[in-house]
C-alpha cells in the first residue's frame, strides 16, 4: 500500500525537502518519529510490483537503534491496529473508509505455551514460540523452526550462497503477508549478505549457509524461501534450473489439452 502517516507523531527535522523528494523518488525514503506509537529511525521502502488498486506497495523498517524492540513491531500491530489520528485500521484505509468501521471486541484465541527453555533453537531465541502459524494443523512459531532444525541438512545444499528471497508471515500464511528480497538494518540471526548491482544501486541479499540461518528466518517468520538459481559469486552464471509445467486439463470438447509454457 502506499506510505500513510499513521501515529500522531512528526517526523524530526532532518535534510531539506528537495533531498527528501529525491529520496522518495529513488524508493528509499529514512526519517525518524517521536509519536504515540512509533518511536525512533525508520524506512520507507519501495518495493517491485504493484499492490492493491494497481498502487505501489511500500514497505516500512524499523531502524536498530536504542527505540527498537526485539518482536515488538507484531505485538504492537495485534494491540494497537487502529491509527492514533483517524482511528482507521489497515482494512479500513483499504476499503476506503473515511471513518473507522464498527468492530466488536475480539475473542482472544488460545496459544500453545511453550516452557522458557524450549523458545532457544540452534543458538537462536525464538520471540512468541507459541504462536499460531498454521490453527488447523495447530502448528506454532517453534513448530516451524524446529522443523527448519530438522531439514536443514537436506535444505541447505540448496541454499547455502545463493542469495534468497523471503515471504513473511507474522500471523501465519492465513494473515498479511509480505515479500523481502533485500536484507534490511534489522538483523536476521545468522544470516550472511552479499551485494548484487540493481538498477538502483548495490543492494544487500540475504544468503543463509548455515542452521542457524534457517531458523534465524524462521525467527523472522519466513514461511516461504525463494533461492536464485545461481550462487552470490557467479550470479550472471545461473547452474540451476528448476522446470515450471502445468498439469494437462480437458476442454469444453473433452479433449485433454496440452500443458502451457510456464
Amino acid at each position: 500500500m502506499a506510505p500513510e502517516r499513521s501515529c500522531s507523531g512528526t517526523a524530526a527535522p532532518g535534510s531539506r525537502a528537495a533531498i527528501a523528494r529525491r529520496d522518495y523518488r529513488e524508493g528509499h525514503l529514512k526519517f525518524r518519529l517521536n509519536g504515540s506509537k512509533l518511536h525512533g529511525g525508520w524506512a520507507l521502502v519501495r518495493m517491485k510490483g504493484r499492490g492493491a488498486a494497481g498502487k505501489e506497495p511500500w514497505l516500512l523498517i524499523k531502524e536498530r537503534d536504542d527505540a527498537a524492540r526485539p518482536g515488538h513491531g507484531v505485538e504492537l500491530v495485534e494491540e494497537q491496529p487502529e491509527s492514533v489520528k483517524t482511528r482507521r485500521t489497515i482494512e479500513d484505509i483499504a476499503a476506503g473508509r473515511k471513518k473507522p468501521a464498527a468492530r466488536a471486541r475480539a475473542t482472544p484465541q488460545p496459544r500453545r505455551t511453550n516452557p522458557t527453555q524450549n523458545s532457544v533453537v540452534a543458538g537462536v531465541e525464538i520471540t512468541h514460540p507459541g504462536r499460531m502459524l498454521y490453527p488447523e494443523a495447530r502448528v506454532t512459531k517453534l513448530d516451524v523452526a524446529r522443523y527448519y532444525e530438522a531439514i536443514a541438512p537436506r535444505m541447505l545444499p540448496y541454499l547455502r550462497r545463493r542469495p534468497i528471497s523471503i515471504v513473511r508471515c507474522p500471523n501465519g500464511p492465513g494473515a498479511a503477508c509480505f515479500f523481502q528480497k533485500h536484507a534490511t538494518a534489522r538483523e536476521i540471526p545468522g544470516i550472511e549478505t552479499t551485494l548484487i548491482t540493481e538498477s538502483g544501486g548495490r543492494r544487500p541479499y540475504i544468503v543463509a549457509n548455515t542452521v542457524e540461518a534457517l531458523v534465524g528466518l524462521a525467527q523472522m517468520n519466513a514461511l516461504e524461501l525463494h533461492a536464485w538459481g545461481a550462487t552470490a559469486g557467479a550470479i550472471e552464471r545461473p547452474d540451476t534450473l528448476v522446470p515450471r509445467s502445468r498439469p494437462r486439463s480437458r476442454t469444453r470438447s473433452g479433449r485433454k489439452s496440452s500443458p502451457g509454457p510456464g
